[in-house]
C-alpha cells in the first residue's frame, strides 16, 4: 500500500465522530469515568445482584456452576425519564429498557455534538442500532399474570430500537436495526458509514446496546463452555477459559469530515474505513475462520487508504477463549504478511503494533462490544496512551508473536507517533459475530492543525474582554434545573474545563441546547463570577433578577417583543436580554455573536423514574440522575427574591 501524504484528499471520504455518549457498567456514563477505569487498569466485573433474578433450582453457583454469576452490570436499568420523551407510564413500563436507554443516549449524543436537536428535525439523519435479542420480552412472557396491553408489541419490537429514535426527532434517513450477534454494533457502524458515503444519510446516529435481564442466555452460554469459570476474562493468557458477560450502551454521531470542518464541529476521531465479511463454511457455524478474518482486515485497510505500517494499536475481539484468541492473532499475522510478502524482515518493516481487549475491563458487551472498542480507541487517541489489557501474565501457548511486530499491551504506556501517514496515530477494532459475520473499522486521530487553520481565520478571542457574557441553562423541571446547575459547578471546578473559553462555553449553551421551560440566565464577567452565581443559585434556590422578571412578564403581552429584543441587542443591554430569555422569549443569539463553535459540555441530567414489571410501587421517582441527590419530587421550591445574582 502506498503512503498517502495529502490528508486533504480524504476529506470527502473520511467520516468524523462528532458526538458520543455511553452508559457502561458501574455508573460509567462519561468519557472521564471510562478513562479512569482504563488508565488504572481496573475491572468492573462483579457478582450478580440477587435482585436481578432468581436462578433456576438446577443452577448451583457455589459448586457445580462456579463463575456463572459474574458479570458487568448497568445501574438503574429500571429507570427512565418518560415525561421528558412524552411517554405515558403504562407505555414506559411496557417498553424494552433497550428502547428507553437508547432514547436517552441519543439526546445526550446530539447535545454532546453541540446541536439543538430541534434544528435537526426533518433532516435525513440516519439511525443505525446494533442489538441482539430482548430479555425484557422473555421477562414479560414469564409473568403470565401480566395482562397484555396495546404497548407490548411496539414496546418490544427490535426494529423500534432504531425507529423510535427517528420518530422522536423527525429524522427521515434510514432507520435500521442490525443483528449479527456480537458484531452487531460494529456492523451498524459500517452500515452507517456506507449510508453517509452513498448520500442516503447526511449524518448518522449509530449505537449498540446489550442488557442481561433474564438467566436463560447466561445458562446456555455457560453450558456451551463459553463463559469463564472464575468470573475473570483472561484474553491472550494461557489460563484463558472464556468470557464474562457485560451490559452497556454506546452511541456515536457521524458526519463527513469535510462537512464537519465546515460546521466547526468538535471532532473526536476520524473513521478512515471499514469492512464486513462472513466466514462462509468452516469447522462449524460458530467456529472462527482465520482466512476470512485476514481477508476482512486487508479489505478494511485497503478501503481506508492507509499505510499499514502506521497501525499502532488493534482493539481485538479478544473474548478470552483458548481457541478464539489464537485464531484472531493468526488472522492478524496473515493479514500483515500478505501485504509485504516481498519483505524478508517483517519486524523491521513494521513499527510495533499493540494488542488489547476492553473485555478484560468491562466484560463482553456482546452486541455492543464493537462500538465500545471504538470508544476505547477514541480515549487512547485523545490521551495518547495505550492502557493495559488486564489479566495477561503468560502467553497462550497457541499464540506465537516472536515472528511478528505484534505485542500484548500489559501496562499503561505512551502511544508513540508513527513515522508514517503524516505521523497520525492509527488503530483498528475488530468484532466477530457468533454466526460468522465479521467487522473491522479503522480510526485515525484528528489532525487538529487543519481545523485550526480554518477556524482561526474567523475566531476572535474574547476570553479577557471586559464585555459581559450570558450563561444560559434550562431544563424540563425545576428539580432538574438544580441538578443541571450542580453538574456545571462540578465541571467548572474540574481542570478540564479550563481548556474552554467562557465565550465558547456560553455560545455553545445558547446555540447548541434546546431551550426548555425552566430557565436560568446569568450575566457574567469571568469564571469566578460564574461559579459564584451558580453556587448561590444552587444553595439558595433563588431565581436571579426575579423582580425584573415578574415586572416584565406582566407587561410582555402589551409590547412588541421583537422591538424590545432588537433594542436590547443594539444597546448591548445584556441584563435585559437575559431577562427576556429567562421569561421564555427565544433569542437569536447570532445577532449578538456570529461565531459558530461546537464543544463537548455536560449534557442533560435525566430524571430517574421507576418503570418495570408491574409492582405496587410502580412509577415512583427513586432518585435524581447523575448520582446527585437533591429532591425526590418535582416540587423543589425555588424562592423569589429582590436580590440579583
Amino acid at each position: 500500500m502506498e503512503i498517502n501524504n495529502n490528508s486533504i484528499n480524504n476529506l470527502n471520504k473520511d467520516i468524523a465522530i462528532i458526538g458520543l455518549a455511553c452508559y457502561l457498567p458501574k455508573g460509567i456514563n462519561t468519557l472521564s469515568k471510562f478513562w479512569k477505569i482504563l488508565k488504572k487498569g481496573s475491572s468492573v466485573i462483579e457478582e450478580l445482584n440477587e435482585s436481578r433474578w432468581i436462578w433456576p433450582l438446577e443452577i448451583d453457583i457455589k459448586n457445580k456452576h462456579k463463575g456463572i454469576n459474574f458479570g458487568a452490570f448497568l445501574k438503574d436499568i429500571e429507570c427512565f425519564d418518560a415525561p421528558f420523551f412524552k411517554i405515558s407510564p403504562i407505555e414506559a413500563e411496557s417498553m424494552d429498557p433497550q428502547q428507553r436507554i437508547l432514547l436517552e443516549l441519543s439526546w445526550k449524543t446530539i447535545e454532546d455534538a453541540g446541536y439543538d436537536s430541534s434544528k435537526l428535525s426533518g433532516s435525513n439523519t440516519g439511525v443505525f442500532i446494533g442489538a441482539s435479542g430482548s430479555d425484557y420480552t422473555r421477562l414479560l412472557s414469564d409473568y403470565i399474570k401480566i395482562p397484555v396491553n396495546a404497548h407490548h408489541c411496539i414496546g418490544n419490537s427490535m426494529a423500534v430500537l432504531a425507529n423510535r429514535i427517528s420518530y422522536f426527532y423527525n429524522f427521515t434517513g434510514p432507520s435500521l436495526l442490525i443483528d449479527t450477534a456480537c458484531s452487531s454494533s460494529l456492523v451498524a457502524v459500517h452500515e452507517a458509514l456506507q449510508s453517509i458515503k452513498n448520500g442516503e444519510s447526511s449524518q448518522a446516529l449509530v449505537g449498540g446496546i446489550n442488557l442481561i435481564l433474564h438467566p436463560s442466555n447466561t445458562i446456555a452460554y455457560y453450558k456451551a463452555g463459553m463463559l469463564s469459570r472464575d468470573g475473570i476474562c483472561k484474553t491472550f493468557d494461557k489460563n484463558a477459559d472464556g468470557y464474562v458477560r457485560g451490559e452497556g450502551a454506546v452511541m456515536l454521531m457521524l458526519k463527513p469530515l469535510s462537512v464537519a470542518l465546515n460546521d466547526h464541529d468538535n471532532i473526536y476521531a476520524i473513521i478512515k474505513g471499514s469492512a464486513i465479511t462472513h466466514n462462509g463454511q468452516s469447522n462449524g457455524l460458530t467456529a472462527p475462520n482465520p482466512i476470512q478474518q485476514s481477508y476482512l482486515l486487508q479489505k478494511a485497510w485497503n478501503e481506508s487508504n492507509i499505510d499499514v505500517r502506521s497501525l499502532g494499536y488493534i482493539e481485538c475481539h479478544g473474548t478470552g477463549t483458548k481457541l478464539g484468541d489464537p485464531i484472531e492473532i493468526q488472522g492478524l499475522k496473515n493479514a500483515f504478511h500478505s501485504i509485504i510478502t516481498y519483505k524478508k524482515n517483517i519486524k523491521n518493516f513494521y513499527e510495533k503494533c499493540g494488542l488489547g481487549s476492553v473485555k478484560t475491563n468491562l466484560g463482553h458487551l456482546e452486541a455492543a462490544s464493537g462500538i465500545t472498542g471504538i470508544l476505547k480507541i477514541i480515549l487512547c487517541l485523545k490521551n495518547k496512551k495505550l492502557p493495559a489489557s488486564l489479566n495477561f501474565y503468560n502467553l497462550n501457548k497457541n499464540i506465537k508473536l516472536d515472528d511478528s511486530h505484534l505485542y500484548i499491551i500489559d501496562h499503561l504506556q505512551d502511544w508513540v507517533k508513527p513515522k508514517y501517514e503524516n505521523k497520525l496515530r492509527i488503530a483498528g477494532v475488530s468484532s466477530f459475530g457468533s454466526g460468522g459475520t465479521n467487522a473491522h473499522v479503522v480510526l485515525s486521530e484528528y489532525n487538529i492543525e487543519i481545523n485550526n487553520k480554518i477556524i482561526n481565520n474567523i475566531s476572535i478571542n474574547f476570553e479577557n474582554s471586559t464585555l459581559p457574557l450570558i450563561f444560559v441553562l434550562s431544563a424540563k423541571t425545576k428539580s432538574q434545573l438544580l441538578i443541571y446547575v450542580k453538574k456545571y459547578i462540578e465541571w467548572l471546578n474540574n481542570k478540564e474545563s479550563l481548556n474552554i473559553s467562557l465565550r465558547d462555553l456560553t455560545l455553545q449553551l445558547q446555540k447548541g441546547r434546546q431551550a426548555m421551560n425552566c430557565r436560568l440566565a446569568l450575566v457574567i464577567f469571568n469564571r469566578d463570577d460564574l461559579l459564584s452565581q451558580l453556587n448561590f443559585f444552587y444553595e439558595k434556590k433563588i431565581i436571579p433578577m426575579q423582580d425584573k422578571l415578574d415586572s416584565f412578564n406582566e407587561s410582555k403581552n402589551k409590547i412588541d417583543i421583537a422591538t424590545v429584543i432588537n433594542l436590547a441587542i443594539k444597546e448591548k443591554n445584556f441584563k435585559k436580554i437575559a431577562i427576556l430569555w429567562q421569561s421564555g422569549i427565544n433569542i437569536n443569539w447570532s445577532l449578538i455573536d456570529k461565531k459558530n463553535i461546537r464543544i463537548s459540555l455536560p449534557t442533560y441530567p435525566f430524571s430517574k423514574y421507576y418503570y418495570w414489571l408491574p409492582k405496587n410501587n410502580l412509577n415512583k421517582k427513586i432518585s435524581n440522575s447523575d448520582d446527585t441527590q437533591i429532591s425526590n419530587s418535582d416540587d423543589t421550591q425555588i424562592s423569589n427574591s429582590d436580590d440579583t445574582l
